[in-house]
């Protein structure tokens, strides 16, 4: 019996037994998090190709096309373009012609928001509609190469 209650005092000594009187108490702390959450987006720059027998002077065109936006998963995301014109050059003519783009249908810019979406971390393809218009309603002025940039962008 001695000796287990020798063995107890040595191992409450040395702190191996059960908590005791000899700890003087407790205290907390926290632990800060740090980092840097990224959410990242891209579309594809598409040709609008009105290919090579595009009436001039037979009135305005207009041809549909798509785009795709990839964006982080749970990213909102708009797109938006310019509903004021972009020139447009055909041949030799490089200010009387113009485009825009609109919504599919052809009713409406996009500048407002209206075409806007969620990432879903894959590709989520749009249908949009590009707007080449002459100079009146006539149609496209001027004969060569149809050549124009029209911005577009996806904001995030």
């Amino acid at each position: 019996m001695k000796q287990k209650i020798l063995a107890l005092a040595v191992l409450a000594a040395l702190g191996l037994g059960e908590a005791t009187s000899a700890m003087a108490g407790s205290t907390a702390g926290t632990v800060t998090l740090a980092g840097t959450a990224v959410v990242s987006c891209t579309i594809t720059s598409p040709v609008v190709d009105f290919g090579a027998a595009l009436p001039s002077g037979k009135g305005n065109q207009s041809k549909t096309f798509t785009i795709d936006v990839n964006c982080s998963n749970g990213a909102p995301w708009v797109i938006t373009a310019s509903n004021a014109p972009t020139a447009v050059t055909v041949g030799a003519d490089a200010t009387s012609n113009t485009a825009v783009i609109m919504n599919s249908a052809g009713d409406s810019y996009i500048n407002g928001g209206a075409i806007n979406g969620t990432g879903n971390a894959a590709a989520q393809t749009t249908t949009l509609l590009m707007k080449l218009n002459g100079p009146t309603a006539a149609g496209i002025a001027g004969a060569g190469v149809i050549s124009a940039s029209v911005p577009i962008s996806v904001t995030y």
